[in-house]
């Protein structure tokens, strides 16, 4: 799916930016599957991958879920560092 280059927004293929009408079509972002989101190295039995997202998969466990984040691809890597910076700017009490 293309992103703007400006604010890195999906864009349906071929549309504009909303918010900047006319920015310029940047690199498509990765398609993430759940079947290509390998199990995460857990101490209890790891069920199976409940959901797959941007950030993170949800696995099932014993009593719960574990959400892992894909800490290990360069575009979630930048992604939580942008999403730290804009929870840092708004600050406590609301974060």
């Amino acid at each position: 799916m293309a992103r703007c280059s400006t604010c890195h927004r999906r864009m349906l293929a071929g549309r504009a930016c909303q918010a900047h009408e006319g920015g310029e079509l940047g690199p498509p972002a990765p398609e993430l599957h759940r079947e290509s989101v390998a199990s995460p190295k857990w101490s209890a039995p790891v069920g199976a991958c409940v959901g797959s997202g941007g950030f993170a998969s949800v696995w099932e466990i014993p009593g719960g879920v574990l959400k892992v984040a894909h800490a290990d691809h360069e575009l979630a890597r930048a992604r939580m560092a942008r999403e730290a910076e804009a929870l840092a700017a708004v600050g406590a009490p609301w974060v």
